[in-house]
């Protein structure tokens, strides 16, 4: 199967401080990977990186077709809730990331279908301020899929959200999956590793690990499992890769 992106030897710093070294990375059409690590471990950095809203210092990242359409839902991209703004007419947003400066018939028809199939066009004319979390996400999400992409690509997509929400959303992108690659960074491991056909494990460098081949410590359920467990053993794999390394 042709890879949609391809990463390799991927580093990046901010300033002298290196964020990310020598990342490897392969996704294939139709997979939902699942980006996991500690806090300032590089996650997002890679996540701009692959968006186009960074450039690596060294290393190459490749997409297979010349035009990729890339969806991205950023952290926490809604900081003013204030601001009079519809739920509609943010989606109506994600024409203008494509060129449009007025959208026409069909875009406008497009978008409200997006909101439906997401659950959210009864929404269409409420303010942005006021929706839950859950609501606000699956606005970005609708804006996001304007572009039609092959991948979609979400930093923290459920941050600040109930268990509820979380699983609502990711039911959401595992649905997306039939018609494109998915991406999230994500914090809320008991819920994703129901959905994801992989994980990258970043810390400056990445670690990849297939799902069904990771395990889940002897005293957790199927549903629950202590996070703190399973970063220790992701630590513990992506060192022994480290020293592997010639």
């Amino acid at each position: 199967m042709t890879p949609l992106l391809e990463v390799s030897k991927l580093c990046f710093c901010y300033g002298r401080e290196p964020i990310l070294e020598s990342v490897d990375f392969t996704l294939l059409p139709h997979e939902f990977v699942a980006i996991i690590g500690p806090n300032g471990g590089g996650k997002s950095t890679f996540a701009k990186l692959l968006a186009g809203l960074l450039t690596p210092h060294m290393g190459n990242i490749r997409y297979t077709s010349p035009n990729p359409r890339i969806g991205y839902v950023a952290q926490n991209t809604m900081e003013h809730l204030d601001f009079p703004i519809s739920a509609y007419e943010v989606v109506m947003m994600g024409f203008l990331q494509k060129g449009f400066l007025r959208a026409n018939k069909e875009q406008k028809a497009y978008a409200m279908e997006i909101m439906h199939n997401l659950g959210i066009a009864h929404l269409a004319k409420r303010k942005i301020g006021q929706l839950s979390g859950g609501e606000r996400q699956r606005v970005l999400i609708a804006r996001a899929l304007c572009a039609k992409p092959d991948i979609l690509l979400l930093d923290e997509p459920t941050a600040s959200i109930d268990v509820k929400g979380q699983d609502e959303i990711f039911k959401i992108l595992q649905d997306l999956r039939s018609r494109m690659s998915i991406i999230v960074i994500s914090h809320d491991l008991s819920s994703i590793l129901r959905y994801a056909t992989k994980i990258i494990y970043i810390n400056k460098t990445a670690t990849l690990h297939d799902v069904p081949n990771i395990g889940v410590p002897e005293n957790s359920s199927s549903e629950h499992f202590c996070e703190i467990d399973l970063f220790y053993q992701l630590t513990n794999a992506q060192a022994t890769n480290n020293k592997a390394e010639p």
